[in-house]
């Protein structure tokens, strides 16, 4: 079973990934923060959920002509602090920084993180499907979903109840998108995975792919994405991406099932991410 992926004459190339990934981070972030428009960046801003840095970021963050890397840095924090929150990541505008702003971020603590996009080259349905698994849309079941995003918060992680809550709210909101699906794998009735995806144009991205940690299997990750590229199909993407950040197992499911790492980029996290 092919996607219907397009001919290598109009593939996207690894700047235009990059530039979908990130509007991706926008569109969804949309749906649960204030986005305001600087003259250095974009901004996504809710401060009832500070911690959550998918709601709290600058995007299309760049040096305007004839100013100062530390203006930028300073226009950036000032926003923030009057929007009552921190900016939690900053996602450059162009595939690479430039070395004054990236050295300005460095300086006041943001952590660069190195994040690949793997571009589907070709797929095959795999063979070890896991039958008891049952799939259902997300939106068929919102209290069970949010659940597992909470879930899936607190696995493995020492976070407090609040911040658990603000995650997989913030997931919950996400769906709100009109251009996003998920999927949920139930078994026995109990949620144990999900995978998200939002349509940008003729690109499939896939976010949010998870599965409890706690029966944690790679054909329960590899049957969800199986339904989910299925649904990739039947929606004629032309390219379906991921991205990951180095050292996420998941990347190696994905190989499994014909991505490639297509680009990468680097984002700057703040502290506590």
């Amino acid at each position: 079973m092919e996607l219907p992926i397009a001919p290598r004459a109009v593939q996207v190339s690894p700047d235009e990934l990059i530039r979908a990934a990130k509007r991706a981070s926008i569109i969804l972030g949309r749906m649960a923060a204030t986005e305001s428009q600087l003259d250095s960046a974009t901004t996504l801003t809710n401060p009832d959920r500070p911690d959550v840095q998918t709601v709290n970021f600058a995007a299309d963050v760049h040096l305007p002509e004839n100013v100062e890397a530390t203006e930028v840095f300073e226009q950036i924090s000032k926003h923030f602090d009057h929007a009552g929150t921190v900016c939690k990541m900053l996602l450059a505008r162009e595939s690479t920084w430039p070395e004054a702003l990236a050295s300005q971020f460095e300086s006041h603590g943001y952590q660069p993180q190195k994040v690949t996009v793997y571009l589907l080259t070709g797929y095959l349905r795999p063979t070890q499907i896991d039958k008891t698994l049952q799939i259902i849309p997300g939106r068929a079941a919102y209290k069970q979903l949010q659940q597992f995003f909470k879930h899936d918060a607190t696995s493995g992680n020492s976070i407090n109840d609040i911040k658990a809550n603000d995650l997989a709210y913030t997931q919950i909101d996400f769906l709100d998108e009109p251009r996003t699906e998920s999927f949920l794998g139930r078994r026995n009735g109990n949620p144990v995975g999900s995978v998200c995806l939002v349509s940008l144009g003729q690109t499939g991205m896939i976010y949010n792919a998870t599965a409890a940690q706690d029966t944690f299997s790679s054909e329960t990750m590899i049957t969800l994405l199986a339904h989910t590229l299925d649904h990739c199909q039947r929606a004629l993407f032309e390219q379906v991406i991921v991205e990951c950040a180095d050292q996420n197992p998941v990347a190696d499911i994905f190989l499994q099932l014909g991505f490639r790492p297509a680009a990468s980029y680097i984002k700057f996290l703040g502290t506590g991410n």
